[in-house]
């Protein structure tokens, strides 16, 4: 899956770790009001985010700050196959393993965006010359880079006939 499961400790005894998911300053004073939370489980991040963080302790005082920096990005697509020379036609199938990330391809060798052709299933390319550029997209996630792959497509050759005895030919 695509999620990074983000784990916190602290030094003090019986601190308690307050924190945030949204990059903003975590309230350590009770009682703990969102964006602010009570970490108890490691802390699922599903897209790009700054974690903050804070220990506090009663009757101590509250520890600095820290942060992480999540940048979750989409994977590369990959084009099955990757490029060649075919006969008649060939098809060609786009994945990422960035689940639910959506596919946007273009066919004259221009950078893709969220505004080309969205792939949504085998293309069939018939006698020609091909680039396919591709590129995938999710909310909360940065782009993939681009997959590149070139196809040319030509007709099958007609088969010579062979005759055993080319002087009985009329």
């Amino acid at each position: 899956n695509n999620n990074i499961r983000v784990e916190m400790t602290t030094a003090t005894q019986f601190a308690q770790i307050i924190y945030t998911k949204d990059g903003s300053e975590p309230n350590a004073y009770l009682p703990i009001l969102q964006p602010s939370a009570m970490y108890n489980n490691p802390v699922l991040v599903n897209s790009s985010t700054t974690l903050k963080a804070k220990g506090r302790r009663t009757f101590f005082s509250n520890s600095e700050t820290v942060s992480g920096e999540y940048i979750l990005k989409c994977g590369l697509p990959e084009l099955t196959p990757d490029s060649g020379s075919f006969t008649d036609s060939v098809t060609v199938v786009i994945s990422t393993v960035t689940e639910n990330a959506k596919i946007y391809y273009t066919l004259d060798g221009s950078e893709p965006d969220d505004s080309s052709m969205m792939y949504e299933g085998p293309l069939k390319f018939g006698i020609g010359d091909y680039v396919i550029r591709s590129k995938a997209f999710k909310f909360g996630f940065e782009e993939s880079e681009t997959a590149f792959a070139e196809f040319s497509v030509d007709q099958a050759g007609i088969a010579p006939e062979i005759t055993e005895n080319p002087n009985d030919i009329e």
